[in-house]
């Protein structure tokens, strides 16, 4: 009564027909000339599955309860399209009720799980597929419930190797830029060697004719060129080197 009471707020849609559905409702889409036999139809539904032990409930569309399962279910009569051409030349679709009406599990579950309805021997067909479909629900359940732990497990694996993958990067970044850093040391101390080199062979050449005055200007000059050996060689240098222990 509350299915049909709800009729009236509703409108023809683009394919002629007339979708009820919502909490307290029936789930049926049927065009205006289709609806009373629709409603049979759900009345003679509703009947056997009260005499199979189940019950029919509309939380929010239409659920058959059975068995410890829930399983929802729609009435929907068929619309073909057709095709006719406009004023301005471009074809249109347009679609039309059939009058044939099939109930269905939704979602639906391959074919087997609709079935066209015209009388209770129909009905009857659909429930006996709706209870071998009932059967099957724990094994599905079991087989999504693998493939979910398969996913997961995958998923997992795919972020230990990304894991993996960032520190070897990590790792390796550290290693190059440590690398870097003892190159530059290296070129250092070798620049810092060679002044060294450079001062004393100028001082031996400077004092064989006679030793150089302290305070003079080519003292000066050697003991600047010491002085930033000292500073430019990562091993005397003040701040110590960039690479190695402290």
């Amino acid at each position: 009564m509350r299915t049909a009471r709800s009729i009236g707020k509703q409108q023809v849609g683009f394919d002629g027909l007339i979708s009820l559905g919502g909490s307290g409702v029936l789930e049926v889409a049927a065009s205006s000339q289709s609806l009373p036999f629709a409603f049979q139809l759900y009345s003679v539904l509703l009947v056997k599955v009260r005499e199979r032990g189940g019950e029919v409930a509309t939380p929010d569309g239409t659920v058959i309860r059975w068995r410890g399962e829930t399983v929802r279910i729609r009435l929907r009569e068929s619309a073909e399209r057709r095709e006719t051409a406009s004023t301005d030349s471009y074809s249109r679709n347009t679609y039309h009720p059939t009058g044939r009406l099939s109930f269905a599990v939704v979602p639906q579950v391959g074919s087997d799980c609709k079935t066209p309805v015209t009388d209770t021997h129909d009905v009857e067909s659909f429930l006996n597929k709706i209870d071998r479909h009932i059967s099957r629900l724990p094994r599905l359940r079991d087989q999504r419930a693998k493939r979910d732990r398969e996913h997961e497990e995958w998923l997992a694996q795919v972020h230990q190797r990304f894991e993996r993958e960032q520190d070897e990067r990590r790792q390796w970044k550290e290693q190059q830029e440590r690398f870097d850093r003892l190159t530059d040391d290296v070129e250092q101390w070798g620049k810092a060697e060679r002044i060294r080199a450079y001062a004393a062979a100028t001082e031996a050449y400077l004092s064989k004719d006679r030793p150089i005055d302290t305070g003079s200007e080519i003292d000066g000059w050697l003991r600047w060129m010491h002085w930033y050996a000292e500073h430019l060689d990562p091993i005397t240098r003040p701040d110590g080197a960039k690479q190695g222990p402290g």
